[in-house]
């Protein structure tokens, strides 16, 4: 993948991590504990990474395994980021995922929707829910405007997408729609409210993405807070003045909020419950992953 978080992670932490193998550091659990297993039937909801993940660990450990996505895909949110050229290497990955979750014989059901009056038909002992997060729209005067977009619709829906163009939220999400928008020809500010840029626990790919902000002349406006969108642009508040930010386009990046409650009603139709991914808190590839493993891991263990 290139991303770096293993090395993020041995200078942060000491230990090597991985983002997409999480059996890395994790060998002697899987060495040792790979026996008495009863096994279940499984119900994954969510195709996203976590999901897939889930998913595949269960059937590993010798499950009968279910997973529902309710598009005609799997990938989840990420699916958005299928053009972008520095993550090309995410894009196998997950076809890589889809092509062993076939190989290791899972039910595949897309376009399925799960209820909890579909989830109680299955029958199955263990719900596993993945469901994943939606856009955090910020409360903000002219957010609902025609020249405004979500970030996950910027990359679907690029053609939206003017020549000069604000995006608020300076996190991770932002700063690569920035990047990739400007690597697209198109004139890119970016609106932070903190005084720096956060690009989360992988702290060294974030080294190599603030460079290539620089380098492209992308503006990065920290300690400045929109305040209102207008057909112009960006009304922002920056050192106590107010300031236009002039734009054909605005772009929110501003968080995910967690699907929990949909999450919630499948609690009690089964015996039990998983729940993990964005719809239990937005974090990364390697917590989803991570959380994933050691939850399919868990089933059905004789202690």
């Amino acid at each position: 993948m290139r991303c770096l978080s293993c090395f993020s992670s041995i200078i942060d932490n000491g230990f090597f991590s991985c983002a997409i193998n999480p059996v890395t550091s994790n060998e002697t659990q899987v060495l040792y504990d790979n026996e008495n297993v009863e096994t279940k039937k499984v119900l994954v909801v969510g195709g996203g990474i976590g999901g897939m993940q889930a998913a595949l660990t269960a059937a590993g450990r010798g499950h009968d395994v279910i997973l529902c996505e309710k598009t005609d895909r799997l990938g989840g949110v990420l699916l958005c980021e299928d053009k972008v050229p520095f993550k090309s290497r995410l894009k196998d990955y997950i076809s890589y995922q889809v092509k062993a979750i076939a190989d290791a014989g899972v039910d595949i059901r897309l376009n399925t929707r799960v209820t909890p009056e579909y989830a109680k038909t299955v029958g199955a002992d263990v719900i596993i829910a993945s469901l994943g997060a939606v856009p955090s729209v910020p409360k903000i005067p002219g957010i609902n405007g025609e020249n405004v977009l979500g970030a996950v619709d910027a990359y679907f829906n690029e053609s939206r997408v003017g020549n000069k163009v604000v995006i608020l939220g300076g996190g991770l999400v932002g700063s690569e729609l920035g990047l990739y928008l400007s690597i697209r020809g198109r004139e890119v500010t970016i609106l932070e409210m903190l005084p720096e840029l956060n690009f989360g626990e992988n702290f060294l790919h974030g080294r190599g993405l603030f460079y290539e902000l620089r380098r492209r002349g992308i503006g990065i406006n920290l300690s400045t807070k929109a305040v209102e969108i207008n057909e112009k642009g960006v009304v922002a508040q920056k050192d106590s003045e107010t300031v236009l930010y002039e734009a054909d386009t605005v772009i929110y990046a501003t968080g995910m909020d967690p699907l929990r409650d949909e999450a919630a009603s499948l609690r009690f139709c089964a015996p039990e419950f998983h729940q993990l991914g964005d719809c239990l808190a937005p974090r990364n590839i390697k917590a989803a992953t991570s959380a994933a493993f050691q939850a399919a891991r868990d089933i059905g263990r004789y202690f």
